[in-house]
């Protein structure tokens, strides 16, 4: 046999839960005259339809939907709405007591989804109004209302399961621990509240959360503090390294002499990474006690330079063959003295050069002494 759908179950709860008022025509006898049908007319000169339903008090509407804007409006703090109920208390009470206004007497008010917050208890969880949570139950709503369209309210939610925020929860369990064993108390099973809790337990709660988000915030400034201060050691450590190569580039210019293996045709950016090694003296990879060690971007720097010295060191020990395919040995370009580290060279006799154009201007500068 199949399960029976939600659309069954829901219509079987439906008649199941409902009262229906069924009308009986009396018949009457012959011999009895026919009774004329009577038809009530309300103050307002409209025809009632009999029903038992009686219509809500526009006035207690009126009063619900403008404490429902209160409560909205966030410039409205929670003591100033428990004062505007208590100088209307007498309303107040009508309006939840009425049997006419009905379990959503926020349906027709403009700007509340009714269909998620139908009382004020609702609307009040919904916006976090923890101490006006407390006087409405007080004063007589129901927190086992749940929101969805009637008759059916069990696929709902409580005003419970709407609070906004977790401390707003623990005052429905609260107001719980306070008020069970009340003999005409409230169904907290049917409103959905967790086990109670005593006030005490909410406020060392509370208290537990407040050092959390203060830990949180101050481990946060510590390490904004430790990245400042880190971009600040690498600013101070990347201007003295500047310095520093400025002084010896100065300093390599001055005391080196210009041709062979000298400094002639190397731009400012080769020149400062053949010089690290003597800004610093790490060639002998000893510093003095108390002097600043390199940075870690000047250390690969420094090694990288270490190991072309060294690389050109080899070479120059190996003798070079005179095929064009062979890579360039340790000296320079013949013509222009760049260095032919990595190129392969274009060779004439003993003549090495790192590009065509150098060749044939050697060719024609030695044509000329030659003549």
């Amino acid at each position: 046999m199949a399960r029976p759908s939600l659309a069954e179950l829901r219509r079987v709860y439906a008649d199941i839960t409902t009262v229906s008022i069924a009308s009986v025509r009396m018949v009457q006898s012959k011999q009895e005259d026919p009774v004329e049908e009577v038809v009530e007319e309300d103050e307002s000169g409209e025809e009632s339809d009999c029903t038992l339903e009686p219509e809500p008090r526009p006035d207690l509407l009126a009063f619900l939907h403008h404490v429902a804007k209160m409560i909205l409006d966030s410039a409205m703090t929670d003591d100033e709405i428990v004062a505007y109920l208590c100088d209307h208390l007498e309303q107040f009470l009508d309006a939840l007591s009425d049997p006419a206004v009905g379990l959503r007497y926020l349906t027709t008010m403009n700007g509340v989804q009714a269909h998620r917050t139908p009382t004020l208890l609702h609307v009040a969880a919904l916006c976090g109004r923890s101490e006006l949570v407390p006087f409405l139950l007080d004063n007589g709503e129901d927190p086992t209302v749940t929101s969805g369209h009637p008759p059916l309210f069990a696929g709902g939610v409580t005003a419970y399961e709407v609070a906004k925020d977790r401390r707003t929860r623990d005052v429905f369990r609260v107001y719980r621990s306070e008020h069970e064993g009340e003999i005409d108390g409230i169904e907290w099973h049917r409103a959905r509240v967790p086990l109670p809790i005593t006030r005490a337990e909410m406020e060392e709660r509370e208290e537990r959360e407040r050092q959390k988000k203060r830990r949180e915030k101050e481990r946060k400034k510590e390490k904004e503090k430790e990245k400042r201060a880190e971009r600040e050691r690498e600013r101070v450590a990347a201007e003295a390294d500047d310095e520093a190569m400025e002084r010896a580039m100065a300093a390599n210019r001055e005391t080196h002499s210009v041709g062979g293996n000298g400094v002639k045709g190397l731009t400012d950016a080769q020149l400062r990474a053949r010089v690290l090694d003597m800004a610093y003296a790490s060639a002998a990879g000893s510093w003095n006690k108390g002097e600043r060690p390199l940075s870690p971007n000047s250390q690969r720097a420094v090694e990288r330079e270490l190991r072309f010295q060294a690389a050109q060191k080899r070479m120059q020990k190996t003798p070079t063959t005179g095929s064009t395919g062979s890579t360039g040995g340790a000296g320079g370009c013949t013509h222009c003295n760049r260095p032919l580290h990595g190129l392969v060279p274009f060779e004439q006799f003993d003549w090495q050069c790192c590009s065509l154009q150098c060749l044939h201007g050697h060719q024609a500068l030695y044509g000329t002494q030659q003549k």
